[in-house]
């Protein structure tokens, strides 16, 4: 799922044994899958805590599972999970994608500021 994670967000620098490396080290750490009612893994989601905060990330769902608000879901409970530590959550994501966005707000999030990146050449 982090391969295909990767893929999906155009960043697709690591290969299958990076991402099973990447997966083990997080699933250790604050790594969450949300499965459906047959069982499968159909959403992912992660956060780092970082000081008082702690940074949700790595929200992916399966293409073929989209449009049942897995993700919602799954960020809702890590969301969850993070203010019930006493810290609190906060995440990035794509300006332009409208779907997650009205997701994040129906969970509480608000927009504070907008980055910006920059390519080196």
């Amino acid at each position: 799922m982090i391969l295909a994670f990767h893929e999906n967000v155009g960043h697709t620098q690591f290969d299958l044994d990076t991402c099973r490396q990447i997966a083990a080290d997080h699933i250790a750490e604050h790594f969450y899958f949300w499965k459906n009612a047959a069982g499968e893994a159909v959403a992912c989601c992660s956060f780092q805590p970082n000081g008082d905060l702690a940074s949700v990330g790595c929200v992916y769902t399966v293409p073929a599972h989209r449009r049942h608000h897995y993700a919602q879901q799954m960020v809702y409970e890590v969301t969850r999970i993070i203010a019930d530590s006493g810290l609190t959550p906060m995440l990035y994501t794509d300006a332009d994608y409208a779907a997650s966005n009205a997701c994040y707000e129906k969970i509480g999030y608000i927009l504070r500021g907008k980055l910006c990146s920059i390519k080196a050449k």
